[in-house]
Protein backbone atom coordinates (compact mmCIF):
# COMPACT_ATOMS: atom_id res chain seq x y z
CA UNK A 1 0.00 0.00 0.00
CA UNK A 2 1.55 3.15 -0.84
CA UNK A 3 0.44 7.11 -0.67
CA UNK A 4 1.22 9.01 -3.73
CA UNK A 5 -0.43 13.23 -3.96
CA UNK A 6 -2.32 13.54 -7.08
CA UNK A 7 -3.58 16.87 -8.23
CA UNK A 8 -7.76 16.40 -8.19
CA UNK A 9 -7.95 17.84 -11.40
CA UNK A 10 -5.86 15.04 -12.87
CA UNK A 11 -8.34 12.75 -11.16
CA UNK A 12 -11.15 14.50 -12.19
CA UNK A 13 -9.59 14.43 -15.94
CA UNK A 14 -9.14 10.38 -15.17
CA UNK A 15 -13.26 9.69 -14.23
CA UNK A 16 -14.03 11.98 -17.40
CA UNK A 17 -11.94 9.39 -19.60
CA UNK A 18 -13.22 6.29 -17.67
CA UNK A 19 -10.22 5.27 -16.18
CA UNK A 20 -11.26 5.93 -12.97
CA UNK A 21 -14.16 4.18 -12.23
CA UNK A 22 -16.51 3.20 -9.35
CA UNK A 23 -17.29 -0.23 -8.10
CA UNK A 24 -20.55 -1.43 -9.35
CA UNK A 25 -21.68 -1.63 -5.39
CA UNK A 26 -21.10 1.71 -4.07
CA UNK A 27 -24.11 4.30 -3.55
CA UNK A 28 -25.57 6.61 -5.87
CA UNK A 29 -24.38 10.28 -5.87
CA UNK A 30 -26.26 11.74 -2.64
CA UNK A 31 -24.41 15.82 -2.62
CA UNK A 32 -26.84 18.67 -1.94
CA UNK A 33 -25.92 21.91 -3.86
CA UNK A 34 -24.59 23.16 0.03
CA UNK A 35 -22.44 20.23 0.20
CA UNK A 36 -20.76 20.97 -2.92
CA UNK A 37 -20.56 24.63 -2.68
CA UNK A 38 -18.95 23.91 0.77
CA UNK A 39 -16.55 21.53 -0.89
CA UNK A 40 -15.45 24.01 -4.05
CA UNK A 41 -15.23 26.40 -1.06
CA UNK A 42 -12.64 24.48 0.48
CA UNK A 43 -10.49 24.03 -2.60
CA UNK A 44 -10.47 27.57 -3.23
CA UNK A 45 -8.89 28.05 -0.24
CA UNK A 46 -6.42 25.29 -0.47
CA UNK A 47 -7.92 23.41 2.70
CA UNK A 48 -7.37 19.44 3.28
CA UNK A 49 -10.40 17.61 1.73
CA UNK A 50 -9.61 14.57 2.77
CA UNK A 51 -7.66 11.10 1.50
CA UNK A 52 -8.88 9.22 -1.61
CA UNK A 53 -8.68 5.66 -1.45
CA UNK A 54 -8.05 3.92 -4.45
CA UNK A 55 -8.12 0.20 -5.77
CA UNK A 56 -5.14 -0.95 -9.09
CA UNK A 57 -7.38 -3.14 -11.54
CA UNK A 58 -6.92 -4.87 -14.58
CA UNK A 59 -10.05 -4.50 -17.04
CA UNK A 60 -10.02 -8.19 -17.61
CA UNK A 61 -9.79 -9.48 -14.02
CA UNK A 62 -12.07 -7.25 -12.28
CA UNK A 63 -12.46 -8.42 -8.85
CA UNK A 64 -15.78 -6.78 -8.99
CA UNK A 65 -18.20 -5.08 -11.38
CA UNK A 66 -17.71 -1.67 -12.25
CA UNK A 67 -19.59 1.38 -13.20
CA UNK A 68 -18.92 4.94 -14.74
CA UNK A 69 -19.30 8.11 -12.53
CA UNK A 70 -22.37 9.80 -12.50
CA UNK A 71 -22.71 12.42 -15.10
CA UNK A 72 -19.89 11.04 -17.35
CA UNK A 73 -20.91 10.63 -20.97
CA UNK A 74 -20.19 7.48 -21.88
CA UNK A 75 -19.53 8.34 -25.25
CA UNK A 76 -16.83 10.51 -24.15
CA UNK A 77 -15.17 7.56 -22.55
CA UNK A 78 -11.70 6.73 -23.49
CA UNK A 79 -9.86 4.45 -20.96
CA UNK A 80 -10.66 1.19 -19.76
CA UNK A 81 -10.82 0.85 -16.00
CA UNK A 82 -7.87 1.19 -14.06
CA UNK A 83 -8.43 2.44 -10.76
CA UNK A 84 -11.29 2.09 -8.66
CA UNK A 85 -12.22 4.69 -5.71
CA UNK A 86 -13.14 3.14 -2.67
CA UNK A 87 -13.48 6.41 -0.61
CA UNK A 88 -13.87 9.94 -2.41
CA UNK A 89 -16.80 8.68 -4.53
CA UNK A 90 -18.99 12.07 -2.84
CA UNK A 91 -16.37 14.24 -2.96
CA UNK A 92 -15.26 13.29 -6.33
CA UNK A 93 -18.49 13.34 -7.91
CA UNK A 94 -19.32 16.14 -6.54
CA UNK A 95 -16.35 17.86 -8.19
CA UNK A 96 -16.57 16.26 -11.50
CA UNK A 97 -20.41 17.60 -11.48
CA UNK A 98 -18.66 21.06 -10.99
CA UNK A 99 -16.36 21.14 -13.51
CA UNK A 100 -18.38 19.49 -16.18
CA UNK A 101 -21.87 20.20 -15.10
CA UNK A 102 -23.88 17.05 -16.79
CA UNK A 103 -27.23 17.74 -17.79
CA UNK A 104 -28.35 14.44 -16.92
CA UNK A 105 -27.97 14.35 -12.75
CA UNK A 106 -29.73 16.36 -10.75
CA UNK A 107 -28.10 17.12 -6.83
CA UNK A 108 -30.42 15.53 -3.46
CA UNK A 109 -33.19 18.17 -3.19
CA UNK A 110 -33.96 18.67 -6.68
CA UNK A 111 -35.44 17.96 -9.93
CA UNK A 112 -33.25 19.95 -11.65
CA UNK A 113 -29.25 19.82 -12.80
CA UNK A 114 -27.34 22.79 -11.29
CA UNK A 115 -24.51 24.70 -12.73
CA UNK A 116 -21.98 26.64 -10.25
CA UNK A 117 -20.29 29.83 -10.36
CA UNK A 118 -17.94 31.91 -8.44
CA UNK A 119 -18.46 35.74 -7.66
CA UNK A 120 -14.88 36.84 -8.53
CA UNK A 121 -15.47 40.25 -6.27
CA UNK A 122 -16.00 37.88 -3.43
CA UNK A 123 -12.31 36.84 -3.60
CA UNK A 124 -10.08 38.90 -1.02
CA UNK A 125 -7.11 40.20 -2.27
CA UNK A 126 -5.04 39.49 0.83
CA UNK A 127 -4.34 35.60 0.55
CA UNK A 128 -4.09 35.52 3.83
CA UNK A 129 -7.94 36.23 4.19
CA UNK A 130 -10.15 33.08 3.39
CA UNK A 131 -12.82 32.97 0.25
CA UNK A 132 -16.02 33.15 2.02
CA UNK A 133 -18.55 30.64 1.37
CA UNK A 134 -20.63 33.65 -0.53
CA UNK A 135 -18.37 33.48 -3.66
CA UNK A 136 -19.85 29.91 -4.82
CA UNK A 137 -23.54 29.94 -5.47
CA UNK A 138 -25.54 27.95 -8.02
CA UNK A 139 -27.93 28.31 -10.61
CA UNK A 140 -30.78 25.70 -12.71
CA UNK A 141 -28.53 24.42 -15.68
CA UNK A 142 -31.41 26.03 -18.07
CA UNK A 143 -31.62 29.90 -16.75
CA UNK A 144 -30.19 31.87 -19.08
CA UNK A 145 -28.65 34.41 -16.81
CA UNK A 146 -25.74 33.66 -17.09
CA UNK A 147 -25.12 32.11 -20.38
CA UNK A 148 -23.68 35.05 -22.13
CA UNK A 149 -19.92 35.12 -21.69
CA UNK A 150 -20.42 38.80 -21.79
CA UNK A 151 -22.53 39.18 -18.79
CA UNK A 152 -20.31 36.95 -17.08
CA UNK A 153 -17.65 39.70 -17.86
CA UNK A 154 -19.76 42.36 -16.49
CA UNK A 155 -20.57 40.90 -13.17
CA UNK A 156 -17.24 39.40 -12.79
CA UNK A 157 -19.33 36.02 -12.49
CA UNK A 158 -16.82 32.91 -13.83
CA UNK A 159 -18.54 29.50 -14.69
CA UNK A 160 -16.99 26.98 -12.33
CA UNK A 161 -16.85 24.63 -15.32
CA UNK A 162 -14.24 27.31 -16.46
CA UNK A 163 -11.85 26.74 -12.95
CA UNK A 164 -9.44 24.51 -15.19
CA UNK A 165 -5.74 25.16 -16.65
CA UNK A 166 -6.87 25.62 -20.17
CA UNK A 167 -10.26 27.47 -19.45
CA UNK A 168 -9.11 29.62 -16.84
CA UNK A 169 -6.60 31.62 -17.98
CA UNK A 170 -8.52 32.13 -21.50
CA UNK A 171 -11.56 33.64 -19.83
CA UNK A 172 -9.36 35.97 -17.84
CA UNK A 173 -8.23 37.18 -21.01
CA UNK A 174 -11.09 37.38 -22.90
CA UNK A 175 -12.34 39.55 -19.63
CA UNK A 176 -9.54 42.02 -19.87
CA UNK A 177 -9.55 42.10 -23.78
CA UNK A 178 -13.43 42.83 -23.53
CA UNK A 179 -13.11 45.44 -20.75
CA UNK A 180 -10.26 47.81 -21.80
CA UNK A 181 -11.82 47.60 -25.94
CA UNK A 182 -15.40 48.73 -25.05
CA UNK A 183 -17.09 46.58 -22.54
CA UNK A 184 -17.92 47.54 -18.85
CA UNK A 185 -16.32 51.07 -18.04
CA UNK A 186 -13.20 51.06 -20.46
CA UNK A 187 -10.84 50.80 -17.21
CA UNK A 188 -7.69 51.66 -17.66
CA UNK A 189 -5.67 48.72 -19.21
CA UNK A 190 -3.33 48.65 -15.80
CA UNK A 191 -5.87 48.00 -13.42
CA UNK A 192 -7.90 45.60 -15.32
CA UNK A 193 -4.59 43.78 -15.59
CA UNK A 194 -3.90 43.70 -12.48
CA UNK A 195 -7.27 42.52 -11.65
CA UNK A 196 -6.91 39.59 -13.92
CA UNK A 197 -3.87 38.30 -12.26
CA UNK A 198 -4.93 38.85 -8.88
CA UNK A 199 -7.89 36.55 -9.66
CA UNK A 200 -5.34 33.95 -11.23
CA UNK A 201 -2.90 34.15 -8.38
CA UNK A 202 -6.04 33.42 -6.33
CA UNK A 203 -7.59 30.50 -8.26
CA UNK A 204 -4.26 28.93 -7.93
CA UNK A 205 -4.96 27.31 -4.83
CA UNK A 206 -7.69 25.31 -6.41
CA UNK A 207 -5.76 24.69 -10.17
CA UNK A 208 -3.24 22.80 -8.37
CA UNK A 209 -5.20 21.99 -5.03
CA UNK A 210 -3.55 17.70 -4.62
CA UNK A 211 -5.02 15.13 -2.26
CA UNK A 212 -3.13 12.25 -0.55
CA UNK A 213 -3.94 9.07 -2.67
CA UNK A 214 -4.01 5.72 -1.18
CA UNK A 215 -3.36 3.03 -3.39
CA UNK A 216 -4.11 -0.91 -2.28
CA UNK A 217 -2.89 -3.98 -3.52
CA UNK A 218 -4.92 -5.47 -6.11
CA UNK A 219 -7.37 -7.96 -4.57
CA UNK A 220 -8.97 -11.21 -6.31
CA UNK A 221 -10.28 -12.97 -3.62
CA UNK A 222 -12.67 -12.70 -0.21
CA UNK A 223 -9.94 -12.83 1.48
CA UNK A 224 -8.17 -9.45 -0.03
CA UNK A 225 -11.57 -7.87 0.25
CA UNK A 226 -11.34 -8.20 4.27
CA UNK A 227 -7.70 -6.38 4.24
CA UNK A 228 -9.30 -3.80 1.84
CA UNK A 229 -12.26 -3.59 5.22
CA UNK A 230 -9.73 -3.65 7.45
CA UNK A 231 -7.64 -0.43 5.91
CA UNK A 232 -10.71 1.28 4.91
CA UNK A 233 -11.88 1.59 8.62
CA UNK A 234 -8.80 3.07 9.79
CA UNK A 235 -8.71 5.55 7.34
CA UNK A 236 -12.07 6.30 7.18
CA UNK A 237 -11.98 10.15 5.91
CA UNK A 238 -14.15 12.23 5.01
CA UNK A 239 -16.37 9.74 2.35
CA UNK A 240 -18.81 7.15 3.67
CA UNK A 241 -18.03 3.99 5.26
CA UNK A 242 -17.05 0.71 3.18
CA UNK A 243 -19.98 -1.33 4.68
CA UNK A 244 -19.54 -5.50 4.97
CA UNK A 245 -22.95 -4.96 2.92
CA UNK A 246 -20.90 -3.05 0.42
CA UNK A 247 -18.17 -5.64 0.20
CA UNK A 248 -20.52 -8.75 0.10
CA UNK A 249 -22.18 -7.19 -2.52
CA UNK A 250 -18.50 -6.30 -4.98
CA UNK A 251 -17.66 -10.41 -3.93
CA UNK A 252 -21.40 -11.91 -4.72
CA UNK A 253 -21.57 -9.63 -7.83
CA UNK A 254 -19.71 -12.35 -10.34
CA UNK A 255 -21.57 -14.90 -9.66
CA UNK A 256 -24.96 -12.63 -10.60
CA UNK A 257 -26.06 -11.78 -7.43
CA UNK A 258 -27.11 -8.42 -7.13
CA UNK A 259 -27.24 -8.05 -3.56
CA UNK A 260 -28.07 -3.74 -3.27
CA UNK A 261 -31.47 -5.09 -5.63
CA UNK A 262 -32.44 -7.58 -3.53
CA UNK A 263 -32.30 -5.36 -0.73
CA UNK A 264 -34.34 -2.80 -2.62
CA UNK A 265 -36.92 -5.39 -3.72
CA UNK A 266 -37.42 -6.82 -0.02
CA UNK A 267 -38.10 -3.15 1.24
CA UNK A 268 -40.90 -2.19 -1.80
CA UNK A 269 -42.13 -5.90 -1.41
CA UNK A 270 -43.15 -6.06 2.25
CA UNK A 271 -44.69 -3.56 3.93
CA UNK A 272 -43.64 -3.70 7.24
CA UNK A 273 -40.29 -4.80 7.13
CA UNK A 274 -40.21 -1.10 4.57
CA UNK A 275 -41.95 0.91 7.60
CA UNK A 276 -39.24 -0.54 10.04
CA UNK A 277 -36.42 0.97 7.96
CA UNK A 278 -37.39 3.73 6.73
CA UNK A 279 -36.72 5.87 3.73
CA UNK A 280 -33.49 7.14 5.16
CA UNK A 281 -31.69 4.13 6.75
CA UNK A 282 -32.01 1.96 3.91
CA UNK A 283 -27.94 1.56 3.60
CA UNK A 284 -27.29 1.09 7.99
CA UNK A 285 -29.94 -1.06 8.02
CA UNK A 286 -28.99 -3.71 5.42
CA UNK A 287 -26.40 -5.45 7.74
CA UNK A 288 -29.30 -6.56 9.23
CA UNK A 289 -30.56 -9.08 7.04
CA UNK A 290 -27.06 -10.11 6.46
CA UNK A 291 -26.88 -11.06 10.00
CA UNK A 292 -29.57 -12.82 10.01
CA UNK A 293 -28.70 -14.28 7.29
CA UNK A 294 -25.43 -16.06 8.84
CA UNK A 295 -27.58 -16.87 12.24
CA UNK A 296 -30.28 -18.93 9.45
CA UNK A 297 -27.26 -20.78 8.66
CA UNK A 298 -25.33 -21.33 11.89
CA UNK A 299 -23.02 -19.33 11.11
CA UNK A 300 -20.76 -16.67 12.85
CA UNK A 301 -22.65 -13.04 12.22
CA UNK A 302 -19.53 -11.04 13.26
CA UNK A 303 -19.05 -8.12 10.72
CA UNK A 304 -15.60 -9.73 9.66
CA UNK A 305 -17.39 -13.12 8.76
CA UNK A 306 -20.08 -11.69 7.12
CA UNK A 307 -18.02 -11.42 4.07
CA UNK A 308 -17.83 -14.75 3.51
CA UNK A 309 -21.15 -15.62 3.53
CA UNK A 310 -21.62 -18.30 0.51
CA UNK A 311 -23.37 -17.41 -3.14
CA UNK A 312 -24.79 -21.06 -3.04
CA UNK A 313 -28.27 -20.56 -2.21
CA UNK A 314 -28.08 -17.48 -1.39
CA UNK A 315 -31.09 -16.18 -2.65
CA UNK A 316 -33.31 -18.85 -1.73
CA UNK A 317 -32.15 -18.47 1.73
CA UNK A 318 -32.78 -14.63 1.64
CA UNK A 319 -36.11 -14.97 0.90
CA UNK A 320 -36.48 -17.10 4.00
CA UNK A 321 -34.59 -14.32 5.93
CA UNK A 322 -36.61 -11.57 4.51
CA UNK A 323 -39.71 -12.96 4.99
CA UNK A 324 -38.90 -13.81 8.82
CA UNK A 325 -37.65 -9.82 9.32
CA UNK A 326 -41.17 -8.78 8.00
CA UNK A 327 -42.65 -10.73 10.38
CA UNK A 328 -40.47 -9.56 13.54
CA UNK A 329 -41.10 -5.93 12.20
CA UNK A 330 -44.61 -6.19 12.10
CA UNK A 331 -44.66 -7.70 15.91
CA UNK A 332 -42.21 -4.86 16.99
CA UNK A 333 -44.88 -2.35 15.84
CA UNK A 334 -47.66 -4.15 16.73
CA UNK A 335 -49.71 -2.91 19.62
CA UNK A 336 -51.95 -6.53 20.33
CA UNK A 337 -50.70 -8.96 23.00
CA UNK A 338 -48.68 -10.96 21.28
CA UNK A 339 -46.53 -8.23 19.73
CA UNK A 340 -44.11 -5.19 21.46
CA UNK A 341 -46.11 -1.60 20.95
CA UNK A 342 -43.09 0.17 19.16
CA UNK A 343 -46.28 1.55 16.72
CA UNK A 344 -44.00 4.49 16.35
CA UNK A 345 -40.58 4.09 14.88
CA UNK A 346 -38.97 6.09 17.18
CA UNK A 347 -40.42 4.06 19.67
CA UNK A 348 -37.93 0.94 18.91
CA UNK A 349 -35.82 -0.15 21.53
CA UNK A 350 -33.10 -0.99 19.31
CA UNK A 351 -33.63 -1.54 15.68
CA UNK A 352 -29.96 -4.48 15.69
CA UNK A 353 -32.31 -6.88 17.58
CA UNK A 354 -34.57 -7.27 14.71
CA UNK A 355 -31.90 -9.78 13.43
CA UNK A 356 -31.82 -12.50 15.99
CA UNK A 357 -35.58 -11.68 16.96
CA UNK A 358 -36.50 -12.73 13.28
CA UNK A 359 -34.78 -16.04 13.44
CA UNK A 360 -36.25 -16.71 17.07
CA UNK A 361 -39.47 -15.95 15.87
CA UNK A 362 -38.81 -18.59 12.69
CA UNK A 363 -37.35 -21.05 15.30
CA UNK A 364 -40.72 -20.58 17.41
CA UNK A 365 -42.78 -21.51 14.43
CA UNK A 366 -39.97 -24.56 13.69
CA UNK A 367 -40.14 -26.44 17.19
CA UNK A 368 -44.10 -26.07 17.50
CA UNK A 369 -43.75 -25.76 21.37
CA UNK A 370 -46.79 -23.87 23.11
CA UNK A 371 -44.59 -21.73 25.25
CA UNK A 372 -41.71 -21.23 22.51
CA UNK A 373 -43.31 -17.57 21.72
CA UNK A 374 -43.63 -16.40 25.12
CA UNK A 375 -39.75 -16.93 25.83
CA UNK A 376 -38.90 -14.96 23.07
CA UNK A 377 -40.84 -12.29 24.36
CA UNK A 378 -38.99 -12.68 27.64
CA UNK A 379 -35.83 -12.32 26.17
CA UNK A 380 -36.78 -9.52 23.90
CA UNK A 381 -38.35 -7.56 27.27
CA UNK A 382 -34.85 -8.78 28.96
CA UNK A 383 -32.86 -7.11 26.39
CA UNK A 384 -34.51 -3.95 26.03
CA UNK A 385 -35.02 -2.99 30.16
CA UNK A 386 -31.27 -4.29 30.55
CA UNK A 387 -29.98 -2.09 27.45
CA UNK A 388 -28.39 -5.33 26.71
CA UNK A 389 -27.74 -4.27 22.57
CA UNK A 390 -25.95 -0.56 23.80
CA UNK A 391 -22.91 -1.99 22.78
CA UNK A 392 -21.15 -5.70 21.63
CA UNK A 393 -24.22 -6.09 19.57
CA UNK A 394 -23.02 -8.86 17.59
CA UNK A 395 -21.20 -10.84 20.40
CA UNK A 396 -24.72 -10.69 21.56
CA UNK A 397 -27.08 -11.59 19.32
CA UNK A 398 -25.43 -14.70 18.34
CA UNK A 399 -25.17 -15.49 22.06
CA UNK A 400 -28.69 -14.69 22.98
CA UNK A 401 -29.49 -16.78 19.19
CA UNK A 402 -27.79 -20.06 20.56
CA UNK A 403 -29.16 -19.61 24.41
CA UNK A 404 -33.03 -18.80 23.70
CA UNK A 405 -32.90 -21.47 20.95
CA UNK A 406 -31.42 -23.87 23.39
CA UNK A 407 -34.19 -22.81 25.78
CA UNK A 408 -36.97 -23.30 23.13
CA UNK A 409 -35.33 -26.62 22.48
CA UNK A 410 -36.55 -28.18 26.24
CA UNK A 411 -32.54 -27.04 27.70
CA UNK A 412 -33.56 -25.50 31.38
CA UNK A 413 -30.50 -23.27 31.24
CA UNK A 414 -32.10 -19.59 31.41
CA UNK A 415 -30.52 -17.56 28.87
CA UNK A 416 -27.95 -15.06 29.91
CA UNK A 417 -30.10 -12.24 28.65
CA UNK A 418 -33.24 -13.22 30.98
CA UNK A 419 -30.95 -14.13 34.13
CA UNK A 420 -29.88 -10.70 33.91
CA UNK A 421 -32.86 -9.05 33.72
CA UNK A 422 -33.96 -11.00 36.59
CA UNK A 423 -31.48 -9.96 38.59
CA UNK A 424 -31.57 -6.59 38.35
CA UNK A 425 -35.63 -6.36 38.66
CA UNK A 426 -36.36 -9.62 41.14
CA UNK A 427 -35.94 -6.80 44.16
CA UNK A 428 -38.65 -4.16 43.32
CA UNK A 429 -36.72 -1.29 45.27
CA UNK A 430 -33.72 -1.71 42.78
CA UNK A 431 -35.64 -1.93 39.79
CA UNK A 432 -37.29 0.96 40.22
CA UNK A 433 -34.31 2.88 40.96
CA UNK A 434 -33.34 2.26 37.48
CA UNK A 435 -36.76 3.35 36.46
CA UNK A 436 -36.62 6.46 38.46
CA UNK A 437 -32.99 7.69 37.32
CA UNK A 438 -34.02 7.10 33.61
CA UNK A 439 -34.87 10.43 31.45
CA UNK A 440 -33.93 10.21 28.46
CA UNK A 441 -35.89 9.31 25.12
CA UNK A 442 -32.95 7.34 23.67
CA UNK A 443 -32.46 4.86 26.77
CA UNK A 444 -33.93 1.34 25.65
CA UNK A 445 -35.90 1.21 29.76
CA UNK A 446 -38.00 4.31 28.49
CA UNK A 447 -38.78 3.49 24.93
CA UNK A 448 -39.66 0.35 26.00
CA UNK A 449 -42.11 1.59 29.21
CA UNK A 450 -43.77 3.68 25.62
CA UNK A 451 -43.92 0.24 24.14
CA UNK A 452 -45.97 -1.14 27.60
CA UNK A 453 -48.32 1.78 27.79
CA UNK A 454 -49.39 0.88 24.11
CA UNK A 455 -49.56 -2.57 25.03
CA UNK A 456 -51.77 -1.71 27.64
CA UNK A 457 -54.45 0.20 25.42
CA UNK A 458 -53.67 3.57 27.40
CA UNK A 459 -55.98 6.30 26.49
CA UNK A 460 -55.54 10.05 26.19
CA UNK A 461 -56.32 11.24 29.77
CA UNK A 462 -59.12 13.51 27.96
CA UNK A 463 -60.20 12.68 24.77
CA UNK A 464 -60.59 8.84 26.54
CA UNK A 465 -59.50 7.14 22.86
CA UNK A 466 -56.34 5.10 22.09
CA UNK A 467 -53.04 6.85 22.36
CA UNK A 468 -52.52 4.86 19.06
CA UNK A 469 -55.24 6.98 16.83
CA UNK A 470 -53.52 10.51 18.03
CA UNK A 471 -50.56 12.75 17.60
CA UNK A 472 -48.64 11.99 20.54
CA UNK A 473 -46.86 13.60 23.31
CA UNK A 474 -44.15 12.33 25.85
CA UNK A 475 -46.01 14.37 28.64
CA UNK A 476 -44.92 15.23 32.20
CA UNK A 477 -47.70 14.28 34.16
CA UNK A 478 -46.69 16.85 37.24
CA UNK A 479 -45.62 19.66 34.14
CA UNK A 480 -41.79 20.69 34.53
CA UNK A 481 -42.96 24.50 34.69
CA UNK A 482 -45.00 23.72 38.54
CA UNK A 483 -42.40 21.54 39.51
CA UNK A 484 -39.72 24.49 39.04
CA UNK A 485 -42.21 27.45 39.63
CA UNK A 486 -44.68 26.13 42.64
CA UNK A 487 -42.26 23.20 44.68
CA UNK A 488 -38.77 24.62 43.86
CA UNK A 489 -37.15 21.38 41.92
CA UNK A 490 -34.95 22.24 39.60
CA UNK A 491 -32.53 19.12 38.75
CA UNK A 492 -34.16 18.20 35.21
CA UNK A 493 -32.86 14.79 35.42
CA UNK A 494 -35.74 14.53 38.43
CA UNK A 495 -37.98 16.50 36.62
CA UNK A 496 -37.50 14.51 33.31
CA UNK A 497 -37.58 10.86 35.16
CA UNK A 498 -39.29 8.00 33.17
CA UNK A 499 -41.40 7.84 36.00
CA UNK A 500 -42.95 11.22 35.39
CA UNK A 501 -43.84 10.80 31.73
CA UNK A 502 -46.29 9.07 30.02
CA UNK A 503 -48.12 9.47 26.24
CA UNK A 504 -51.35 11.65 25.58
CA UNK A 505 -52.19 13.65 22.55
CA UNK A 506 -50.92 16.61 21.79
CA UNK A 507 -54.05 19.13 22.62
CA UNK A 508 -54.47 17.57 25.87
CA UNK A 509 -50.65 18.32 26.69
CA UNK A 510 -51.87 21.70 26.00
CA UNK A 511 -54.87 21.98 27.43
CA UNK A 512 -52.64 20.53 31.26
CA UNK A 513 -50.29 23.12 30.10
CA UNK A 514 -48.06 24.26 33.77
CA UNK A 515 -51.48 22.96 35.51
CA UNK A 516 -50.81 21.77 39.30
CA UNK A 517 -51.81 17.49 39.30
CA UNK A 518 -54.60 18.42 41.66
CA UNK A 519 -55.96 21.03 39.42
CA UNK A 520 -56.09 18.62 36.46
CA UNK A 521 -57.66 15.64 38.18
CA UNK A 522 -60.61 18.03 39.26
CA UNK A 523 -61.49 17.85 35.79
CA UNK A 524 -60.89 14.54 35.03
CA UNK A 525 -62.83 13.38 38.06
CA UNK A 526 -65.98 15.50 36.95
CA UNK A 527 -65.41 14.01 33.40
CA UNK A 528 -65.01 10.11 34.28
CA UNK A 529 -66.04 9.88 37.93
CA UNK A 530 -65.28 6.22 38.68
CA UNK A 531 -63.42 5.50 35.43
CA UNK A 532 -60.71 7.91 36.09
CA UNK A 533 -58.67 5.20 38.15
CA UNK A 534 -59.38 2.44 35.26
CA UNK A 535 -58.07 4.98 32.92
CA UNK A 536 -55.10 5.97 34.98
CA UNK A 537 -54.07 2.29 36.20
CA UNK A 538 -53.52 2.02 32.21
CA UNK A 539 -50.76 4.75 32.33
CA UNK A 540 -49.09 2.87 35.55
CA UNK A 541 -51.14 5.33 37.88
CA UNK A 542 -52.37 3.17 40.67
CA UNK A 543 -54.11 4.23 43.66
CA UNK A 544 -51.12 5.70 45.64
CA UNK A 545 -49.64 7.71 43.02
CA UNK A 546 -53.20 8.76 42.40
CA UNK A 547 -53.65 10.14 45.86
CA UNK A 548 -50.06 11.81 45.67
CA UNK A 549 -51.40 13.51 42.51
CA UNK A 550 -54.06 14.78 44.52
CA UNK A 551 -51.93 15.82 47.22
CA UNK A 552 -49.14 17.39 44.65
CA UNK A 553 -46.58 15.41 46.60
CA UNK A 554 -44.16 14.86 43.60
CA UNK A 555 -41.52 12.55 45.42
CA UNK A 556 -44.34 9.94 46.98
CA UNK A 557 -45.62 9.97 43.27
CA UNK A 558 -41.85 9.16 41.53
CA UNK A 559 -41.68 6.45 44.26
CA UNK A 560 -45.07 5.13 43.64
CA UNK A 561 -45.06 5.02 39.86
CA UNK A 562 -41.75 4.11 39.15
CA UNK A 563 -42.52 1.29 41.57
CA UNK A 564 -45.71 -0.07 39.37
CA UNK A 565 -43.14 0.33 36.23
CA UNK A 566 -40.99 -1.99 37.75
CA UNK A 567 -43.95 -4.68 38.51
CA UNK A 568 -44.72 -5.28 34.57
CA UNK A 569 -41.01 -5.00 33.63
CA UNK A 570 -41.23 -7.93 36.64
CA UNK A 571 -43.88 -9.87 34.43
CA UNK A 572 -43.02 -9.61 31.31
CA UNK A 573 -39.41 -11.06 32.00
CA UNK A 574 -41.18 -14.30 34.17
CA UNK A 575 -40.59 -13.05 37.44
CA UNK A 576 -44.02 -12.59 38.34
Amino acid sequence: METVPKKLHEIVDMVHSGSVRLPQFQRSFVWTRQEVAELLVSLLNGYYVGTFLWLPVQEKKLPFGDRLFEGVDPTAVRESTQFLILDGQQRLTSLYYALHAPLNVPLKGTRQPYRFYLLLDAIPIDEDIPISEDAIFSERADAKKYSRIEDQYAQHIIPVTKLTERELPQWIQGYQLWATQGGGAKEPLGSVLERGNQWLQRLRHFLDHRVPVVQLPAVADAKGLEQVATIFEKINSTGQRLSVFDLLTARLYPQNINLRQLWESALEEHEYLGRFVGDDKKESYAVYPLRALALYRGQDARAKRLINLSGDGFEADWQVVIAQMNEAAKRIASANEAGFGAFKKSWVPYTTMISPLAMLLWLAKDTGSPDAYMKVQRWYWAAVFTERYAASVETKMMQDYKEVAAWMRGEEVLPDAIREAQNQYRDINSGSRRVLETSTMGNSIFRGTLSLLALGNAKDFFLGDTIAFHDLDVHHIFPAAFLKRQIEVQDTKIINSLANQTLIASETNRAISNKAPSTYLKDLERKLGDDLLRLLKAHFIDEEALEAMQRDDYESFLGARSRTIAREIQKRIGLA
